[in-house]
């Protein structure tokens, strides 16, 4: 989630570029980093419309596909993306990003081994990318692969110190291998930097502390998380349900259960996964759920 600052920023670049182009209606690279602007902004369509003129004005701009092909892929378009990524390699054979972005549609597709391969290539032509150390160890990550992802997560943070998104995503592989401890403190060094990936690293700290059955820090954090972004996931309310449930607070928990399956979440079946049923659920905690909140957590009938 963009910060006004950032939009204000961006709104700012836009206007400069714009006038640039007034003075110089030929001048393709500033109808590109008009578009990175808009792209960053979210405004793919005006992002694209950027690109394509700035290869209309010239076919061999390589940075103009590459710029097109990140907006496609935002725009969940993975094919116009690779398209446009490809083209950008055929003119620029060096074009590190390029191979490392194609990666990350690949990753979308669940092509985790050639995601794998265009990071390789990336590393190969650029060995200090940071960006591409952190794609690879994310595919990694998807492939169950975790010492190779901490391997690279942790080579992100070498050659960039300030890389949140890296220690955010490092802890949840520490998480997954049950490193509770290590985990947060990379989910804490993340929310120290505080760049976008902030909510997150709250929720996933959440999480961690959740797993550690510390309900107190888990609260907090997922408090946090919400004040950040109260859209972020349908499982942040959930999981503050969850944390309701241990304190017998009952109008809180089903506050937070509504939201969840406001938010598309189907809270029966997760908390059949967590907890196997009501029943278990009461026997291990010593409690018993009132009627409205045990209606929303039993699975429809079949």
């Amino acid at each position: 989630m963009k910060t006004q600052t950032e939009l204000d920023h961006y709104d700012k670049a836009i206007e400069h570029y714009g006038k640039a182009i007034e003075l110089k209606p030929d001048f393709a690279e500033a109808y590109t980093s008009r578009g990175v602007a808009y792209e960053r902004k979210g405004e793919y369509e005006r992002a694209i419309d950027d690109h394509d003129r700035a290869i209309e004005l010239n076919p061999r701009y390589a940075e103009a596909y590459f710029n097109r092909g990140t907006a496609y892929g935002k725009k969940a378009e993975p094919h116009r993306a690779i398209a446009d990524f490809n083209s950008a390699i055929e003119l620029k054979p060096n074009f590190a990003g390029a191979y490392t972005n194609r990666g990350l549609v690949y990753q979308s597709k669940d092509n985790y081994d050639r995601a794998i391969d265009d990071h390789n290539r990336a590393i190969e032509l650029n060995p200090r990318y940071a960006e591409a150390y952190f794609n690879r160890g994310t595919a990694y990550g998807k492939k169950a692969e975790p010492h190779r992802a901490i391997a690279d997560f942790s080579t992100a943070i070498e050659l960039k110190p300030n890389f949140a998104g890296a220690y955010n995503h490092r802890g949840v592989t520490y998480r997954d291998k049950d490193d509770y401890d290590i985990a947060i403190v990379d989910f804490t060094k993340a929310i120290k930097l505080k760049p976008e990936f902030i909510a997150e690293a709250y929720y996933n700290r959440g999480l961690t502390y959740h797993k550690k059955c510390e309900f107190d820090k888990a609260f907090e954090d997922y408090n946090e998380t919400i004040d950040l972004n109260p859209d972020f996931v349908a499982e942040v309310y959930y999981n503050r349900a969850r944390v309701w449930l241990h304190r017998r607070k009952w109008e809180e928990c089903a506050s937070d259960l509504t939201a969840a399956t406001d938010r598309k979440m189907e809270i029966a079946t997760a908390f059949c996964k967590d907890y196997e049923s009501i029943p278990n659920f009461e026997r291990k905690y010593g409690v018993k759920l009132p009627a409205n909140i045990a209606a929303l957590l039993t699975p429809p009938q079949a």
